[in-house]
């Protein structure tokens, strides 16, 4: 089992847990802020990619948020 943690500010913490399966694939879960499977992929490129692109839309609806509560 593998755990990768991010922490993106503003006590926004996003976490992940993947094992590799017996066929060599990648089973990734996220972990926080709300549990979720994501499923099997095939590389490690494939999880990398999936990651970041979680990581950018967390960060998007983050300053989303903010500017609505500042808006406020």
């Amino acid at each position: 089992m593998h755990i990768a943690e991010f922490d993106l500010g503003d006590g926004l913490i996003v976490s992940y847990v993947f094992n590799i399966t017996r066929h060599n694939k990648y089973f990734l879960q996220r972990m926080q802020p709300y549990a979720m499977v994501h499923g099997k992929f095939a590389s490690d490129q494939e999880i990398i990619d999936f990651i970041t692109a979680d990581l950018k839309a967390f960060l998007k609806m983050q300053r989303i948020v903010t500017i609505l509560i500042l808006s406020f």
